[in-house]
């Protein structure tokens, strides 16, 4: 017990850990179910020399809104899980935690807008010097300032989650899975030059080129291409917009429990599975 008489353990953000979990996996049935399928969504045209082969994107699934929603739903529970967290360690640290204003700080910059180095705090101020050193070690600033820190998992999360509680619905697009591409080659012909398109795809638009340079494949020659779902949120080039959005929450999921989670976990030796 903190001592103020409050419990001290990490119940409550275990069960938002849980709670975000179930929302990745239904994230990962509502989007397999509709591009983990036997339907064709492209056509392929080889011009007259059969050097270039052009693929075509035929009927493109819609986007469910129901995508975007569970999305929101899985950021705003590890969000919160974090914010618990702040919580336990304000006790843990023989504190009075405030329910509006404790929080974890998510910082892109340990500088403030007028140059001045800043700490991460979690009001009303951490004291041991242990939990404050955790607290910064996990902080987006550290892979670097700039672009480097708005590339961390956390300035994500941050992010998303602002997005989703101040606006309208994340956006999410239909976009080429550029891991997910593959074609068979032999030696003789070698390899061709491959564009791909990284702008969302809408029906019957050229989405990607296969260029040999002096023998063609022939009619064995099957470049396979498929699809994914992506956010259209955040700065080019970040994270968020280059993942697919399975693999983008999956990063941050598991930043949280396992980055965050796993240096926090030890402060708490009574917080067991099962423990009173």
């Amino acid at each position: 017990m903190g001592n103020d008489g409050k419990r001290i353990d990490l119940r409550g953000v275990r069960a938002k850990l849980d709670r975000a979990n179930e929302h990745s996996l239904e994230l990962q049935v509502a989007i397999g179910s509709v591009f983990d399928t036997d339907q064709e969504f492209f056509r392929t045209e080889v011009d007259s020399t059969g050097l270039r082969y052009k693929i075509y994107s035929t009927a493109i699934p819609t986007v469910d809104l129901r995508w975007s929603v569970i999305v929101g739903d899985l950021l705003t529970n590890l969000r919160a899980a974090l914010d618990h967290l702040a919580y336990q360690l304000v006790i843990l640290d023989d504190g009075k935690p405030h329910d509006h204003k404790t929080h974890f700080p998510i910082l892109e910059s340990a500088y403030n807008k007028q140059g001045t180095e800043r700490l991460p705090v979690i009001n009303p101020g951490i004291r041991r010097p242990d939990i404050q050193a955790l607290i910064e070690e996990v902080q987006p600033y550290k892979r670097g300032e700039g672009n480097s820190a708005k590339q961390h998992q956390l300035w994500a999360l941050n992010k998303l989650v602002n997005v989703d509680k101040h606006r309208l619905l994340l956006v999410v697009k239909v976009v080429l899975d550029e891991g997910n591409v593959y074609w068979g080659s032999t030696p003789e012909i070698g390899s061709p030059k491959v564009c791909l398109t990284r702008d969302p795809v809408v029906s019957n638009m050229h989405v990607a080129t296969f260029d040999f340079p002096h023998t063609s494949p022939g009619p064995e020659f099957a470049p396979h291409v498929s699809l994914t779902a992506r956010l259209d949120e955040g700065p080019q080039g970040n994270r968020i917009r280059t993942r697919p959005l399975i693999q983008l929450m999956a990063e941050v999921e598991y930043f949280v429990n396992v980055s965050v989670m796993d240096r926090f976990t030890p402060l708490f030796p009574l917080d067991t599975p099962g423990h009173p």
